[in-house]
């Protein structure tokens, strides 16, 4: 059976969180890394996911 890694997010607002489940091969990760490897890419990848996800402008009028 694949393990998977399941990314949530949630914004302030919104009723329901985004939330995605990907297995280690689609985040081309191993089972036989070392677990700091492991939680230290997952780390890496989570933030990208997340700022893949947010869309944000800020506007100052004169």
């Amino acid at each position: 059976m694949n393990q998977t890694v399941t990314f949530s997010m949630q914004v302030k607002g919104m009723s329901s969180p985004l939330t995605e489940t990907f297995t280690l091969e689609e985040l081309s990760l191993h089972k036989q890394m070392s677990t700091e490897e492991l939680e230290n890419r997952v780390d890496a990848i989570f933030q990208t996911w997340v700022w893949s996800h947010i869309s944000f402008s800020r506007t100052i009028n004169h």
